[in-house]
C-alpha cells in the first residue's frame, strides 16, 4: 500500500496515537442515535495526538445521511480542564 499512499504529516515513525474523549448527555442520546441508525446526528469529542497536549482539539462530528464532516477548534489546556471540571460537577449532581 506504500506505493499508492503518502505518509501522514502527523505520523511519527509511520504512525500516531490518537486519544479521544467522547461526550454524551445523561440519557446517552448520541449512543442510541448511532445504534438506531438515525440519519442526522452529531457527537462531540476532545482529541490529542501522540500524547502531546500542546494541541488539543474540540470536535463536533456530524452525520447527514451518507455524508460525514467535522468542525474542529483548538483549545488550551486551561479550556480543556474547565470542560472536564464542569462534567465532574454535573456527574456528581446526579
Amino acid at each position: 500500500i506504500k506505493n499508492f499512499t503518502s505518509v501522514d504529516k502527523n505520523s511519527i515513525e509511520g504512525g500516531y496515537q490518537i486519544r479521544s474523549l467522547y461526550f454524551d448527555n445523561m440519557i446517552n442520546s448520541a449512543y442510541y442515535e448511532k445504534m438506531d441508525g438515525v440519519n442526522y446526528r452529531k457527537k462531540w469529542r476532545i482529541r490529542i495526538y501522540n500524547y502531546d497536549t500542546k494541541i488539543i482539539k474540540l470536535e463536533c462530528k456530524h452525520k447527514a445521511n451518507i455524508g460525514i464532516f467535522k468542525e474542529s477548534s483548538i483549545i488550551s489546556e486551561i479550556e480543556y480542564q474547565k470542560i472536564i471540571d464542569i462534567i465532574k460537577i454535573r456527574v456528581e449532581e446526579v
